[in-house]
């Protein structure tokens, strides 16, 4: 333990993600300061308990998502900002029944849970680590107070996922939008003023931390940490032999999975049989784009608006690929699920996750006719596909979430002994307090 760091870190962020391991790694480690979050249960509390009750009103499910919304760390350590997320969900709802985008509702969650976090939850720390989008205003506290700065930064760089938008929109011959949803330039403006006030990124993938480095941030500046899978929730399965070949795409209908090039590419395949499951929600942008290329496909491609996330083993049980042809990085939640299943997956980037050809294959989207020539592989050889579905189930198993927290303390101790070398972090020695356990 760094003595400087006890007691020293502040974690926000409005929903679960992966903000609980966050905070429980630095409680273990004896550096959390404070967790603050959304919806949270306290099961001890009058606010737990109501929240408890009403859950178990509406459905078994909502009840396991209340209970989901804990994590192993002291209830004293966790300031809960809920208003901002019940918000959003009832907005939301109001916006999309009457035909709306309820996407104003996200971008409303993320300032109001930012202002009340950096008005109410931020005082003098050694380290501020917040995510991406929700934490302008509270970064900018941390920094008057002498804290470190660090942001989780799940996704690209805003510049090139602008980038990426303009040119498959010309490929696509779909215009930009004449309208945004409302608050969508402050919620783009609000981005690039989070990384202007950031010390240290935390990202998931290569392919972000290379957007972060081309953008301005020092190399350094950028701390790769895998994201962990869950393979608990799933297990290996089984699929014998079986007519057809049936290849899944799981994600919403965006150019940014790149979809588009997928459906490119399916009439052109020479595999007998062989059909596309699309699962996936339509995006109010680009339904008027997919849907109608969905349906001019016919049975080639069936289309299943959305599945329960704890329906999905039986989608996976029922495919014989996963492609994830995404243009934003090469994997996702979906790759490490199917990965699990012992289910083989084509991406377009490996990443630090698939290494093609031992535990699944990658390709990029550029060349369409190797995407052809692995489905076309795969598709006539059951053998290589149950051999790469295996290795990649064992593969996943090394993504845990033991892993991950290791990687977030030695990054946290990285930064802080880069920071008392440059003089900075002196507030945070003023600020340390004892843990209590």
């Amino acid at each position: 333990m760094i003595a400087g760091l006890r007691g020293g870190v502040i974690v926000t962020n409005h929903a679960r993600d992966h903000v609980y391991p966050i905070a429980e790694a630095a409680f273990e480690a004896g550096y959390l300061r404070r967790l603050v979050t959304g919806v949270y249960y306290k099961p001890s509390t009058i606010a737990g308990r109501i929240l408890r009750a009403a859950a178990q009103r509406v459905s078994a499910r909502d009840l396991k998502r209340v209970e989901g919304r804990r994590a192993a760390i002291p209830d004293e350590l966790v300031e809960s900002v809920p208003l901002p997320e019940l918000m959003e969900q009832a907005l939301g709802r109001t916006l999309a029944r009457f035909g709306g985008d309820p996407r104003p509702a996200t971008y409303l969650k993320c300032e109001a849970f930012d202002r009340a976090t950096a008005r109410r939850h931020v005082d003098r720390c050694a380290i501020f680590h917040g995510f991406e989008q929700c934490s302008l205003y509270s970064l900018r506290r941390a920094r008057q107070l002498g804290a470190i700065n660090v942001l989780d930064q799940p996704i690209i760089h805003r510049t090139e996922l602008d980038r990426i938008e303009r040119e498959e929109r010309a490929r696509m011959g779909v215009p930009l939008p004449a309208r945004r949803p409302f608050w969508f330039q402050r919620h783009v403006d609000r981005k690039y003023a989070e990384h202007a006030l950031t010390d240290y990124a935390f990202v998931p993938l290569d392919f972000v931390k290379r957007t972060m480095v081309k953008n301005g941030f020092a190399p350094d500046r950028v701390f790769l940490i895998p994201y962990a899978a869950e393979p608990k929730n799933y297990r290996p399965i089984d699929r014998p032999p079986r007519p057809g070949f049936n290849i899944l795409y799981v994600g919403p209908l965006h150019y940014w999975k790149g979809l588009h090039y997928l459906l490119d590419m399916i009439p052109k395949l020479e595999i007998p049989g062989a059909r596309l499951t699309i699962v996936g929600r339509a995006e109010p942008d680009w339904a008027p784009y997919f849907m109608p290329r969905i349906a001019a496909l016919g049975d080639r491609v069936r289309y299943v608006p959305g599945v329960a996330h704890a329906e999905m083993e039986g989608v996976y049980a029922d495919a014989d690929v996963l492609v994830f042809p995404s243009l934003v990085g090469g994997i996702g939640l979906v790759c490490y699920e199917a990965m699990a299943t012992g289910l083989p997956v084509i991406t377009s980037d490996g990443d630090v996750v698939i290494r093609h050809g031992i535990d699944g294959l990658s390709a990029p989207l550029t060349d369409m006719g190797a995407w052809q020539r692995a489905l076309g592989d795969l598709a006539g050889d059951r053998d290589r596909r149950r051999a790469l579905g295996a290795a990649g189930a064992e593969r996943v198993k090394t993504f845990t979430w033991d892993a991950y927290k290791r990687g977030i303390i030695a990054a946290y101790e990285t930064i802080w002994e880069r920071g008392r070398g440059a003089g900075r972090g002196r507030a945070a020695d003023q600020a340390a307090v004892p843990m209590q356990r």
